[in-house]
């Protein structure tokens, strides 16, 4: 993916070359020209500057960095801005690689990571991470290229639902495995399996284009026709898996209307290395948006062949758990550094003078304004440091949970705060394992924890799973990184979403 991305980069360099004139130049402006890759950055800028600067961000509202791709106008931008303010770190790869290419263009720049000290992002008690968390088939990379187009009969065959053998005890040995792993209860662990594998059909039959799906013992059926495929990819961009769609020819009220099934195959021929593997299959379905079921990810109910016993199941799943156990042994966790500094206020202080430090030395005609902006915006970041000091401190707990990915540890390493989350910071990981979502159940229970968090962006259905399963409350803490197009019509800046994470934060730690 990395390599992609670079080509993608140098792609877009080479239009912006090309294409004609975009930004004015530096010499032809009578403001600061300021550029920044996402949000704190831009609002620490406008605060500092006022009506004096220009200042662009190129992250677009509702967008994630993680996924952002420069335009060959974001480039141009770059190349003729005063100033470029960037993070840093893992996600902006891309950056050095355009500033690299821009030689005696280059503009002056400020990572965020430089101004302050860093700390690496860490894997905590039940988090996933990139290397641990595997399906049960052992697979290679998929190719978008191989990816072929497949009727309904690739898929023929009578399969039962897998979770009558969950619940019936024949993987009690995988369970309590998966929870000595996650560091949770034999319980807590099974629920989170029957949950994910949860179905109302006790069995489907594929005959050319027809379904059969039985239901509480009344058989229904209806005709399917493919409609295409859709990829689920990690954040790195790798593909993860293929899902087939099928849409319903005619309406009716009883079976669903979009069929997604996904078998670990992307076109009609067989894998020799799974010949004498019980045959299964994932099925996912619904009445609504076919990317919204798609984004169900703790929703997984499997399906194996008919003639499949319990015990030929067990084996199957013992067989992968091996390759598994093989694979974690070929990685180790790059350690990276967490890239969020601007979520403790005190590290924003630091950022904000660093910023003001260079407006000045670039506009001396302004400095004195530039000055007593900052000296006014510090005094509003100290003042909401005071109140998060006082919240943590005199709150009934000193944990927090996410259910979600974690991009606070500079704010809980500030304000003294310990977290379970499912994913770091940065994390490329889109799935929780049915061992980390039982290993937070579990937390949320014994710890009495009242919210679970989730962040901005986010669909929050793993937050939704673990609060319908514990009776907590969902709540959303914003690590400021972007805006949705509301929030930047609504004019929010880092100082007020910091302020109502405050209330959030006084909420989840009572």
């Amino acid at each position: 993916m990395k390599q992609f991305l670079i080509f993608m980069v140098s792609l877009a360099v080479a239009m912006a070359s090309l294409t004609g004139c975009g930004e004015s130049k530096a010499s032809d402006r009578e403001k600061l020209f300021v550029v920044t890759t996402i949000f704190p950055q831009y609002d620490f800028s406008r605060q500092i500057a006022g009506e004096y600067a220009d200042v662009k961000m190129l992250l677009r509202p509702g967008a994630e960095s993680h996924s952002y791709e420069p335009t060959p106008q974001d480039i141009r931008a770059i190349e003729s801005c005063d100033l470029f303010l960037y993070t840093g770190g893992e996600n902006d790869v891309w950056v050095e690689k355009i500033l690299d290419s821009m030689g005696d263009k280059r503009p002056d720049t400020l990572r965020l990571v430089d101004c302050v000290p860093t700390v690496a992002e860490e894997i905590t008690e039940g988090m996933e991470h990139e290397h641990e968390h595997r399906h049960h088939h052992h697979h290679e990379n998929i190719v978008e290229g191989d990816i072929k187009d497949r009727p309904l009969a690739d898929f023929a065959g009578s399969f039962r639902s897998v979770q009558p053998v969950f619940a019936g005890g024949a993987l009690d040995w995988y369970i309590e495995e998966e929870a000595q792993a996650h560091e949770t209860t034999f319980d807590a662990m099974k629920q989170s399996f029957l949950q994910k594998k949860s179905t109302e059909f006790d069995e489907i039959k594929i005959e050319g284009d027809t379904v059969f799906l039985k239901q509480d013992n009344e058989l229904l059926s209806a005709e399917y026709a493919y409609i295409g495929f859709r990829t689920v990819c990690s954040e790195d961009g790798d593909i993860e898996s293929v899902w087939y769609v099928y849409e319903k020819k005619e309406p009716d009220e009883k079976t669903p209307r979009y069929l997604l099934l996904n078998d670990h195959r992307v076109d009609s021929k067989p894998h020799a290395e799974h010949d004498n593997e019980p045959a299964h299959v994932h099925l996912r379905y619904g009445e609504e948006d076919i990317d919204a079921i798609l984004r169900s990810e703790e929703w997984d109910p499997t399906f194996f062949d008919f003639d499949a016993t319990a015990e030929d199941i067990s084996d199957l799943i013992a067989s992968h758990v091996h390759h598994k156990d093989e694979d974690s042994h070929e990685h180790e966790h790059e350690e990276e550094i967490d890239e969020h500094v601007w979520t403790s206020p005190k590290n924003a202080e630091k950022i904000v003078e660093k910023i003001s430090a260079l407006l000045c030395e670039k506009d001396k005609a302004h400095a004195a304004v530039y000055q007593k902006n900052t000296e006014q915006y510090l005094a509003k970041l100290q003042e909401l440091d005071s109140q998060l000091r006082d919240v943590t401190e005199h709150a009934k707990r000193k944990t927090v949970l996410f259910g979600d990915r974690f991009p606070f540890r500079y704010l809980a390493e500030e304000y003294g705060l310990t977290y379970y989350a499912a994913f770091s910071g940065c994390s490329g990981e889109s799935e929780a394992s049915a061992g980390t979502i039982a290993f937070l159940i579990d937390k949320v229970k014994e710890e009495e924890i009242p919210v679970v968090l989730t962040i901005e962006l986010s669909n929050g259905k793993l937050a939704d799973t673990i609060c319908e399963a514990t009776g907590a409350k969902k709540a959303m803490l914003h690590s400021c990184h972007n805006l949705t197009r509301d929030e930047q019509q609504a004019g929010e800046t880092y100082l007020s979403l910091m302020e109502k994470n405050l209330e959030v934060l006084r909420a989840a730690l009572s």
